[in-house]
């Protein structure tokens, strides 16, 4: 009986290790266009996730205001963001490839640039 309430526990706790990430973590140095570092200063960062199999649909996107630090650095929790396009839950990571676009607007209002658009 002992040994089938740890296979059983063991199995729990596999199962609950194993479920899909409701965040991901994305950094990024900020710089301008002439390559110096936009230090301690107030942006916001629209972030999609792409899905590549069907035409590059974004199937997530969301938005951040955020703050650089003294070394131009940000860190978001993607899937914690103001959501503008479905569900981070949502996303069926197996279905295929994805993206991650990031468009920013360095002024902190919604008039965003196509950052970079990096594979997953």
């Amino acid at each position: 009986m002992k040994n089938f309430a740890f296979i059983i526990s063991l199995t729990l706790i596999t199962f609950l290790f194993a479920q899909t990430p409701q965040v991901m973590i994305y950094e990024a140095v900020l710089r301008n266009e002439s390559g110096q570092i936009l230090a301690n200063r107030q942006i916001e960062m629209k972030i999609s996730i792409i899905r590549t199999e069907v035409s590059k649909t974004v199937v997530y996107s969301e938005t951040h205001t955020l703050t650089t630090d003294d070394k131009g650095l940000i860190s978001i929790k993607l899937g914690n963001g103001t959501s503008v396009v479905g569900a981070f839950s949502e996303i069926e990571w197996a279905k295929g490839s994805y993206f991650i676009q990031t468009e920013t607007d360095l002024n902190g209002g919604n008039d965003y640039l196509f950052s970079e658009l990096v594979s997953l």
